[in-house]
């Protein structure tokens, strides 16, 4: 269903054909943001929002999917369980906040998060995928306790010298695939 439009599909599954039912599949809700967008947008293909923090506020509850386009994303924002954010092209998110990204859940995919204390703090279950970090002055990504990181295609680069690359807290888990961390890091993992 990837892709699709955010309506429902009906689909005839095998129980369903049994029962002579339809089985409704609901794809993710999708929001679009474009920092070149104009003021006032909707989040929709035609008006996406401008700014990471509108179309989270607006994203609620339930699954969804926020689509960036390429551009700089000044501000954090929450990630939250149910809600993807995928970047198209570069894609540029950077705060001076303690964390950029607050992760209580969900997946971040394609984008380079810069700046703030720590980039990405995972609270819960969190998916990184091709995520690049740099910039922090801690550490670039922290995991607490009960967390449990997954990353795939993390890349990690330490600007400033005596960094952490991966924190992780007591009872934090990570599992990391193709990672790679480059720079003067004080640890590139720490537990």
């Amino acid at each position: 269903l990837r892709g699709m439009a955010p309506w429902t599909v009906w689909v005839l599954g095998l129980a369903g054909c049994a029962a002579g039912w339809p089985i409704a599949v609901t794809a993710p809700r999708v929001i679009r943001v474009d920092a070149r967008g104009l003021p006032g947008g909707d989040g929709g293909p035609d008006r996406p929002f401008q700014t990471l923090v509108e179309a989270v506020a607006a994203a609620g509850q339930g699954d969804v999917e926020i689509r960036v386009a390429s551009g700089e994303y000044p501000g954090g924002f929450p990630l939250r369980p149910g809600m993807r954010v995928a970047g198209g092209g570069a894609v540029l998110v950077h705060d001076a906040a303690a964390c950029v990204v607050r992760a209580a859940g969900g997946l971040l995919e394609n984008v380079m998060v810069q700046g703030g204390e720590v980039g990405v703090c995972a609270e819960g279950p969190v998916l990184l995928r091709s995520v690049v970090l740099s910039g922090q002055r801690r550490a670039a990504v922290q995991v607490a306790p009960g967390a449990v990181l997954d990353a795939e295609g993390l890349q990690v680069e330490a600007t400033l010298p005596d960094i952490t690359g991966l924190e992780l807290q007591p009872g934090g888990r990570a599992r990391l695939s193709e990672a790679r961390f480059d720079g003067p890091f004080q640890k590139a993992v720490s537990s």
